[in-house]
């Protein structure tokens, strides 16, 4: 350890001359502490912060590596120059490592004393079988470290496909054609897929519920949106969750006007807000839909009204979507109606989905 801390001590110091065992010691304990960093790397919850470590300590062994690396040259009486022989292909590093287990010239060279004090010959190229064992358990404990990042990285991705088989077949079990009766029954949904109660609304979101708790049992509404298209007979809308022990994943069930499910599965929050993007991931909490007080008829209605003073009208030929959600930013339930015109957004308008005030 003393020589590990003494290769550290001389920072940036690449003249004079540095012994086998300096070195060597020196690549044992950093080999050591670079493979357990390594392994923490792969750990859940704590992985990221050590692989912040990691790269802080490798960035700060950089130089000291490389300074120890040239004075182990110049004990040999040779120039620092040639560290750069590690990069002829194959035999370069090779070679390099054979320098480095040469033992020390005996006496001064032009690079200074002896740091054995040795100052008889002594025969050159002797090699010291504890370096060599040096040299071998550090070349494992790279290697092991390795592999052991390899198997554990391995064991995770193993781990996180077996649970996303889970979800695949919980979710084929559940689409395409599982209708849910209640959904029709309980609401009054016109062409454009407008309710005028709210509890009408609310029923769809619960339909969308009962199928995401077979993925995550605390998953909550986070987003509702219907796509509008007036004069047409499609319906359809999108109910998206949130687990609560995993904000990460956001669950998505896309359900017909007559109940039937369309499709279902999970957005990681890029995919969410490219495919809906009505209101960011991040941004997104958990409604409480007891709070709602405004259908998605009245919404629109008040939307329509505005959108028209701006010249933007909502018809077959420029559709919107109609979208239900709670903002941490705002601190409110809102409806976001957005217009499409061309396939590109048109307008935006926030509504309170408590009081239908338009928000800015």
């Amino acid at each position: 350890m003393n020589y590990y801390l003494s290769v550290l001590k001389k920072y940036a110091v690449f003249n004079g001359r540095a012994s086998r065992s300096e070195y060597w010691y020196f690549f044992l304990f950093n080999a050591i502490i670079s493979s357990v960093l390594a392994l923490l790397v792969v750990v859940p919850k704590i992985g990221l912060l050590f692989a912040l470590i990691r790269i802080i300590y490798v960035l700060a062994v950089i130089i000291p590596s490389l300074a120890v690396s040239i004075r182990r040259l110049h004990d040999i009486g040779k120039s620092g120059w040639w560290y750069f022989i590690i990069f002829i292909p194959f035999v370069g590093a090779i070679w390099l490592l054979v320098l480095y287990v040469v033992d020390s010239s005996p006496g001064d060279n032009k690079y200074g004393p002896n740091p054995k004090g040795i100052v008889t010959a002594e025969p050159n190229g002797k090699i010291n079988v504890w370096i060599i064992v040096a040299i071998v358990i550090a070349s494992l404990l790279i290697i092991g470290g390795i592999l052991a990042s390899i198997v554990l990285v391995s064991l995770n991705n193993a781990r996180d496909k077996a649970n996303d088989a889970k979800i695949k077949s919980d979710v084929i079990s559940l689409t395409p054609n599982n209708s849910i009766s209640s959904l029709a029954t309980v609401t009054n949904v016109s062409s454009n897929g407008l309710n005028t109660n709210v509890q009408d609304d609310i029923a769809i979101i619960d339909a969308g519920e009962q199928i995401a708790k077979n993925w995550s049992a605390d998953a909550q509404p986070a987003n509702f949106v219907t796509n509008l298209a007036p004069n047409s007979s499609s319906v359809e809308y999108l109910a998206t969750f949130i687990s609560k022990n995993n904000p990460a994943k956001i669950f998505f069930v896309n359900l017909g006007g007559n109940g039937n499910v369309m499709g279902s599965g999970i957005f990681d929050e890029a995919a969410y807000n490219h495919t809906v993007g009505r209101a960011s991931a991040a941004d997104m909490g958990y409604m409480n839909l007891n709070q709602i007080e405004i259908s998605s008829e009245k919404a629109f209605n008040i939307a329509d009204a505005y959108l028209r003073n701006k010249g933007v009208i909502i018809d077959s030929s420029h559709p919107a979507t109609l979208s239900l959600s709670y903002s941490k930013k705002l601190e409110k339930h809102t409806w976001v109606c957005t217009a499409i015109s061309n396939g590109a957004v048109a307008s935006t308008v926030t509504i309170d989905a408590v009081n239908g005030q338009i928000l800015p």
